[in-house]
């Protein structure tokens, strides 16, 4: 096979062009003929080699005086011809010595670039052939994203910037690179593209459509500010003014109730709200969320429990009235000024004056337990009451039974305007703390009972879980163990079903090298790029064999790519009852996928089986290593030109005829 139009190496016939190959498919070739350049101006036939006819490639010359290439004359010589082919004269590789004199010659005579096709019209010495190829703009070379293309130098910058699916674009939204190739999907979920509200329609980030909702947005339903107080209303964001203007009544009875609520947990007579609001909306929700802080910290902080002060002996009923008359009067001096604090020796005691209203307040301590009561410590402690005769507004928004609370902790009272004194001030102590007593134990041990019910019902439901849980790790490690089975059993069915299509081909095979441009990117990066073909028999009962294809390059003085086509017998049923070495012949051919049958140009090469080699030896592996064919079948330059290459596919023919 010639292609010296080509303007790079090449082989002759199949006879001379053949030769044994181990499968390494970037070896560089151990049989090279001459170089195959366009000379200027052209060279003397004394430096061809009577071989191969083109200009000596590491000339050698024998001791009869004649030039040969190097690999030329050695092949010579190990095909059993141990004599000159020129004069006849008895030769061995001993009488071959390298000539560096015609070398020196041959590597200073100017040739035309092998791109002169492409366009390049460079002159250079073939000694500096490689160092032009690596700056030649026409040089083929492969797209340095590692996409599928291989083309010009010349046009290589303009495909990184335009064209290439792998280049790095940046977002103009969010600003992150990204490939050329999934930028529309990245359009798509990019955090900063924009999308509409689905409430109201507003066009915003997608990372700050959550944010929108929550505080911007005003057709999407929100729940009232006063939920946590008991307000059940839900409307739109822009409505919400509006329901807090026309429910102030039923939000301040919500307050109250929470006032008189934390107020009593937490001990305190008052609570001072600051006045910083200039609308309605702003100092109830600024009101709710002290409230909410302030029952937090109080939480936190314990003060729901009993104090010290609350053991020591409480006063009698003289006592009582003398405090309380003591108190009245104190309450005088400050009537209308604010909070008063008063504490007596016996019991930690508050109260503050509102307007006309007095209102006192007893404080337990926080050390003892909940179940624990003052009044169990002394019968004869009276509370203190305030006197209101006309129930201010505050007061009276909180409801007729919050008059004696179920509270085992703390308690206020209200009275009438007379004051409570002596024995039945005793009496209703007794009732108050007889009641909180047994109302606080009842309440403790319900609660303690109804967090062991809840455990037990938790550590049964976490038992069923695991037993669910363990069930179904069962079921998938059964359904793992089906698969890999049925897995296998599906490789075993294509490995047979692969096997009786090659057995019944009757020794040819037509194979399609599919995605080629993808295997010859691998290959000129270095990359491992071999393929076998699928197996195929000479007959149903015949020699069993595949085709292997691989890329391969000369050397470094020649970079020029080829592929490279090898037969390899493989072992097979019916080994035992063939005869081997196998002898015959091989028909290799890349087909012209041309539709016009007419106008098809094959690129056909015949093998004739040399049985002596150990390529055509039975197999003592399951394929033979050694493999027999052409290393440059055909280069790439010229598999791109007519339709051999089509589809990025490429189609190759195989024909055995036994003899």
């Amino acid at each position: 096979m010639s292609t010296s139009s080509l303007g790079l190496p090449s082989y002759r016939s199949a006879g001379t062009s053949s030769s044994c190959s181990n499968e390494n498919p970037f070896s560089f070739s151990q049989s090279m003929e001459g170089y195959d350049f366009e000379f200027v101006p052209p060279v003397e036939q004394r430096y061809e080699c009577p071989i191969c006819l083109l200009i000596l490639r590491e000339p050698r010359q024998t001791k009869c005086g004649h030039r040969f290439c190097r690999d030329c004359i050695f092949r010579w010589l190990r095909d059993s011809c141990t004599r000159c082919p020129v004069d006849n004269e008895p030769l061995v590789e001993n009488d071959v010595f390298p000539d560096n004199f015609a070398k020196r010659e041959i590597l200073n005579f100017n040739i035309r670039c092998p791109n002169k096709k492409d366009g390049c019209d460079k002159i250079i010495a073939l000694g500096k052939l490689q160092v032009h190829l690596e700056v030649c703009p026409h040089a083929l070379v492969p797209c340095p994203f590692k996409c599928a293309s291989i083309l010009h130098r010349c046009d290589l910058d303009e495909h990184m910037e335009k064209q290439c699916e792998l280049r790095t674009l940046c977002c103009d939204k969010c600003m992150a690179s990204v490939k050329a190739n999934v930028m529309e999907s990245h359009q798509i979920l990019c955090p900063k593209a924009i999308v509409l509200c689905p409430y109201c329609g507003q066009e915003t980030a997608k990372d700050q459509l959550n944010a929108h909702k929550q505080t911007d947005c005003q057709n999407i339903q929100i729940q009232c500010p006063f939920y946590p107080f008991g307000c059940d209303h839900t409307m739109i964001r822009s409505k919400e003014n509006e329901h807090l203007q026309a429910h102030v009544p039923a939000h301040m009875k919500q307050l109250c109730c929470a006032v008189t609520s934390i107020a009593h947990q937490l001990g305190m007579p008052r609570i001072n709200v600051e006045k910083q609001s200039s609308s309605p909306q702003e100092g109830l929700t600024g009101t709710m969320n002290t409230l909410l802080q302030l029952f937090h910290t109080g939480s936190n902080s314990g003060a729901l429990g009993f104090s010290e002060a609350a053991q020591e002996p409480g006063i009698s009923s003289s006592d009582g009235s003398r405090a309380t008359h003591q108190q009245m009067e104190l309450a005088s001096g400050h009537r209308g000024r604010g909070p008063s604090p008063h504490r007596s020796e016996a019991t930690v005691l508050e109260e503050y004056i509102d307007g006309d209203h007095r209102i006192s307040t007893t404080m337990y301590p926080s050390s003892l337990p909940l179940d624990q009561n003052v009044a169990g410590n002394n019968s004869n402690f009276v509370p203190f009451h305030f006197s209101d005769p006309g129930a201010g507004p505050l007061l009276n928004s909180v409801p007729s039974s919050t008059t004696r609370t179920k509270n085992p902790v703390c308690r206020l009272s209200y009275q009438s305007h007379a004051t409570l004194t002596g024995d039945s001030a005793n009496c209703q102590m007794r009732e108050f703390y007889q009641e909180d007593e047994l109302s606080g134990s009842s309440m403790l041990s319900q609660v303690v009972k109804l967090v062991h019910e809840l455990s037990l019902s938790f550590e049964e439901k976490t038992a069923i879980q695991q037993q669910h849980i363990n069930e179904l790790q069962q079921t998938v490690a059964n359904v793992q163990k089906i698969n890999s089975d049925l897995a296998g059993k599906v490789r075993e069915l294509e490995s047979q079903l692969q096997d009786k299509e090659g057995r019944f081909c009757n020794g040819v095979l037509y194979w399609k090298i599919q995605e080629f441009s993808q295997y010859q990117m691998k290959a000129v990066s270095g990359e491992p790029s071999m393929l076998h073909s699928p197996p195929f028999y000479t007959s149903p009962w015949g020699y069993k064999m595949c085709i292997r294809a691989n890329i391969t390059t000369n050397s470094p003085d020649d970079p020029g790519y080829y592929l490279s086509l090898f037969v390899h017998f493989m072992q097979g049923h019916n080994d035992t009852y063939l005869s081997w070495p196998f002898s015959g012949k091989i028909v290799l051919s890349i087909i012209d996928q041309n539709p016009d049958q007419t106008s098809c140009n094959h690129i056909t090469e015949t093998l004739i089986a040399k049985p002596h080699l150990a390529a055509f030896q039975r197999p003592t592996t399951h394929r033979n290593h050694k493999g027999f064919g052409y290393i440059e079948f055909l280069s790439l330059g010229s598999l791109r030109t007519r339709n051999y290459l089509k589809d990025d596919t490429v189609v190759i023919r195989a024909e055995v005829t036994q003899d």
